[in-house]
């Protein structure tokens, strides 16, 4: 019969059940009381009751009832019930119930049931269940069932399944499936599928598949199928522009090219790896990358990928980490092949890291 765990009620409690071995520690601190766990190798954590909990290093803790976690650095925290969750630095939090996440720098958070999560800084969010979500700065959500999202300043969206989002600021949401968005103010919406739009204020909707979208007066409405639903706005159509023929597709997409060399963008993992489910592909920042299996037949795969713009490479990322990379690319134009809105190409150079706006990294190679 696998034993219980050792309760502890403040830190010299904690500290000596580690000293001791324990091998599963529960935290019941009264409330206002605070206990510090840094990396106990080996030990299962629980923060329970109204226990208050910092953790550090790469230590792991699973919070329940109303307790409170203030993760930091590399450590991981799993909130359950009511559990309250901030968390910075590169921390990662996985959310259930009604448990509620404040994220700040690097923080990941998954949210799933009922969560609410607050993201700031460069936080990461991937929401699904009935979670709601509100993004600030340059955070960026990935949202799909029912999930909610509020996204502001900076904050990219990309909401798929039932997800709802409403959009401000300069925020940018990628919407598919049944989503639906209001955007206002400089918010950018992409829409495809059965995706549904609302834009007012100086807003701008692409509009792809059947989405449906209603504009106010001054939004620009770019109209990318003849099956998608447009009411009001300023209406650009581009359903009739060649986008197979490179030099019209380079041209449309305002790439950079000088040369004969063009300007593309890759979303890698920390590793610079690409190509995850694929062939696993490092990109050395200075270096030539070459694809082991290039063959210019119009369709996905044999060859190496990119996009036009950091962002939208992000939406072709299928890393784990939900922290990707951005590097720019430099690539012979000749031999490129069209692929909608990617390119694929034999091989490129690495020319250096990149921030999602396509601004050099600050302190990265150049």
């Amino acid at each position: 019969m696998m034993a219980g765990p050792t309760v502890v009620h403040d830190q010299a409690e904690f500290d000596a059940a580690v000293a001791a071995g324990a091998g599963w520690i529960r935290i019941a601190a009264p409330r206002g009381v605070w206990v510090e766990v840094a990396s106990p190798r080996g030990v299962d954590v629980e923060a329970s009751g109204s226990a208050s909990v910092s953790a550090f290093d790469s230590a792991s803790v699973s919070a329940f009832g109303s307790a409170s976690v203030s993760a930091f650095d590399s450590a991981s925290v799993s909130a359950f019930d009511s559990a309250s969750v901030s968390a910075s630095g590169s921390a990662s939090v996985s959310a259930f119930d009604s448990a509620s996440v404040s994220a700040f720098d690097s923080a990941s958070v998954s949210a799933f049931d009922s969560a609410s999560v607050s993201a700031f800084d460069s936080a990461s969010v991937s929401a699904s269940g009935s979670a709601s979500v509100s993004a600030f700065d340059s955070a960026s959500v990935s949202a799909s069932g029912s999930a909610s999202v509020s996204a502001s300043g900076s904050a990219s969206v990309s909401a798929s399944g039932s997800a709802s989002v409403s959009a401000s600021g300069s925020a940018s949401v990628s919407a598919s499936g049944s989503a639906s968005v209001s955007a206002f103010d400089s918010a950018s919406v992409s829409a495809s599928g059965s995706a549904s739009v609302s834009a007012s204020g100086s807003a701008s909707v692409r509009a792809f598949d059947s989405a449906s979208v209603r504009a106010s007066s001054r939004v620009a409405v770019h109209l990318h199928s003849g099956k998608a639903q447009i009411a009001g706005g300023v209406v650009i159509d581009h359903t009739d522009v060649d986008r197979s023929d490179v030099g019209t597709w380079l041209d449309y997409n305002g790439i950079t090219v000088s040369d004969g060399i063009a300007t593309f963008y890759k979303a890698v993992d920390q590793q610079l790896r690409a190509g995850h489910g694929y062939i696993l592909t490092t990109y050395p920042i200075g270096e030539t990358v070459t694809a082991p299996d290039w063959d210019p037949v119009q369709r996905c795969g044999y060859g190496l990928h990119a996009t036009g713009d950091p962002g939208l490479s992000e939406s072709y990322y299928l890393g784990d980490d939900p922290r990707c990379r951005y590097l720019e690319l430099a690539v012979p134009v000749e031999g490129l092949v069209v692929l909608d809105d990617k390119v694929k190409f034999q091989s490129c150079t690495v020319v250096r890291e990149v921030k999602l706006t396509g601004a050099p990294l600050a302190g990265g190679a150049q």
